[in-house]
């Protein structure tokens, strides 16, 4: 019987490491994560890596990108593949989804930037497929007159503005054209073009807005709601600065915070985006399938130890019959 009670009790032992594990892990799960990278928002660079493992950051991320397609003239031969023919498949971030020029084809691009003459590389051009395709470059800050400012030679490839360019000017609006080194019996003739990101790039006037007075509130529990109240947002105008209240916000005024952790609120104007950060703090909560275990647990612990205390009296009563 002393050889039951000693396994009664290895048993509890073995329990009890069960449940401080368990208990130890359920503690581990209800820490906050830790601060990851920063989130690749629009307005924080973006690190692009592409197929062939060739690696570019673009300041300013997808801001920094084409934004509209003011023209498209296919080439001749024109792509056929219809994952190919959608112009608007080259605006903003590269996301390995292209647009295929054809043979000597011409695209023109609008940016919410200006592009200037910058150190390095002022433009990059991302171009995908198997097959490097090379375009010609041109900018322009009215679409009447062009300035050429080389040749982007397919895959990732940056073009430097300078010689071409004065200093002092900027630039929104960039022309490709294809310069037909493809296979003509290819279904995406002409370059691929993914992106085209400004590198040295500066806000066009009126474009800039400014978070001036931070809302007073920047630290919530987990479950509370997001409270703007006494936020200013300063929107700047050719040199001249006002404060406006027509702005949207994303996640909204009022949103219930459930996940733990610093995360950004973007505000957005016209075409102005700025972003600042709010702390979701969680309070530690055992989670209910710990409280059931330790239940069973307990219960476990109390029928084993009956069991021995109830076994050694039935051997005690039996030896002291015999000794009388």
């Amino acid at each position: 019987m002393l050889t039951l009670c000693r396994k009664a009790s290895d048993v509890k032992r073995l329990l009890s490491s069960i449940l401080v594990f368990v208990f130890m892990a359920s503690c581990f799960a209800a820490m906050p994560p830790t601060a990851n990278a920063a989130d690749k928002g629009s307005l924080e660079d973006i690190v692009f890596t592409d197929r062939r493992g060739n690696e570019v950051t673009i300041p300013g991320g997808s801001k920094s990108c084409a934004v509209k397609v003011v023209e498209f003239i296919p080439g001749t031969p024109k792509a056929t593949n219809p994952a190919y023919v959608t112009p608007e498949n080259l605006l903003g971030a590269p996301d390995n989804i292209a647009l295929s020029l054809g043979g000597g084809g011409v695209v023109v691009l609008e940016f919410d930037v200006y592009i200037y003459d910058g150190p390095g590389n002022d433009i990059y051009v991302f171009e995908i497929g198997s097959a490097v395709e090379a375009t010609r470059v041109e900018v322009s800050k009215d679409l009447e007159e062009w300035i050429y400012v080389g040749d982007a030679a397919g895959a990732i490839s940056g073009v430097d503005m300078h010689g071409y360019v004065e200093e002092s000017d900027s630039f929104r609006y960039v022309r490709l054209t294809d310069l037909r080194t493809s296979r003509a019996s290819s279904s995406t003739p002409g370059a691929d073009i993914d992106a085209v990101a400004g590198i040295n790039v500066r806000p066009l006037p009126g474009l800039r807005i400014e978070v001036t007075t931070p809302p007073t509130k920047l630290t919530y529990m987990l479950g509370d709601k997001l409270d703007l109240s006494g936020m200013v947002v300063t929107f700047y105008s050719d040199g001249s600065a006002k404060n406006v209240t027509n702005y949207t916000v994303d996640p909204e005024n009022g949103t219930v915070l459930n996940t733990p952790g610093p995360f950004n609120v973007t505000v957005h104007y016209e075409k102005g985006d700025v972003n600042f950060k709010v702390d979701v703090e969680s309070l530690f909560v055992v989670p209910e399938y710990v409280w059931a275990g330790l239940a069973a647990l307990v219960s476990c612990f109390v029928a084993l130890g009956g069991f021995c205390v109830l076994k050694s009296g039935v051997r005690t009563r039996k030896i002291s019959a015999s000794l009388v």
